[in-house]
């Protein structure tokens, strides 16, 4: 066995996906495909590797920063997909660290698969996973990666919530969200990027003509996970959800009926370490750019 055979080798991905195509690229380049064992959907590969190959061209844009980018396709049938669209997102590496870490673990693609099938053995709602793809060269680099899930269109998001909705309607939102946020914190997940315009929801009206709300959670390139998760690991993880002062008694009556003054207290703390560091990088703004706005 070579050298970059034994390094493939030994490198192994989450329990719960598994590489369920591969293709070759170029002479050192290969495209594989992630998928979730008993989980893997009817996929069109080779209708993905177009929508990769032609991303910066065509689909509608859904979302951009400065590392990811996101754009929904139109699909046929071949896809099990009720909504025909789908979202790609592209994850950017770019410097030393990620080049390096990305040849010893799995990238953002496979984690956000990862934890979303995970999610949805929990019963918690989320755009429905398709496949994870890596391009990797010799070694293991990873030159890019993409998750691929269903799109959904979305109705509002937890900021609507905060800002717009009724008391009563805060009561039963923020319920079913930290109902399934202590669930899923319970099964030893930590989603690690709970920030608001993270959590979504649907209105739906039945035959009844009763109006039904589900939550989903979007955006899992940085969870993690742990058997025992202590107060302030979840502090950390509740403290991005950015709950305003007189919201977050309500929500954590919701979250577990003892102790909550504690984890009060530590959500309290990163919330003020959150403030300080937007505050201090608004003076740095302020101050290198001063001259730029006169």
């Amino acid at each position: 066995m070579g050298l970059k055979e034994k390094f493939n080798y030994h490198y192994k991905y989450p329990n719960d996906v598994e590489n369920i195509y591969s293709l070759n690229i170029d002479s050192s380049t290969k495209a594989l495909f992630f998928g979730g064992g008993s989980n893997v959907e009817r996929t069109d590969f080779n209708a993905i590797i177009e929508m990769i190959f032609n991303f910066s061209d065509e689909g509608e844009l859904v979302y951009k920063n400065s590392r990811n980018v996101l754009r929904s396709f139109p699909i046929s049938s071949k896809f099990n997909i009720p909504s025909r669209r789908l979202v790609i997102k592209k994850f950017g590496q770019n410097n030393f660290y990620d080049n390096i870490r990305f040849r010893l673990f799995s990238s953002r693609a496979v984690r956000s698969l990862s934890t979303a099938y995970s999610l949805k053995e929990l019963k918690i709602n989320v755009p429905k996973p398709v496949v994870a793809v890596e391009f990797r060269e010799n070694f293991r680099k990873l030159i890019n990666s993409f998750y691929v899930c269903e799109f959904i269109d979305f109705d509002f998001n937890l900021w609507t919530v905060y800002q717009k909705a009724s008391r009563k309607r805060q009561k039963l939102l923020l319920f079913n969200l930290a109902t399934l946020l202590k669930k899923m914190h319970d099964s030893g997940i930590i989603h690690g990027d709970l920030q608001p315009n993270n959590i979504h929801f649907t209105k739906h009206t039945n035959k009844e003509e009763k109006e039904k709300i589900q939550t989903y959670l979007l955006d899992f390139n940085r969870a993690s996970r742990a058997k025992d998760l202590s107060d302030k690991i979840i502090a950390k993880d509740l403290s991005r959800l950015r709950l305003p002062d007189d919201l977050i008694n309500l929500f954590l009556s919701f979250y577990r009926k003892e102790d909550t003054k504690k984890l009060e207290t530590l959500i309290r703390k990163h919330l003020n370490s959150i403030n300080k560091r937007k505050s201090f990088k608004n003076s740095l703004k302020n101050i290198f750019f001063a001259d730029d706005q006169s």
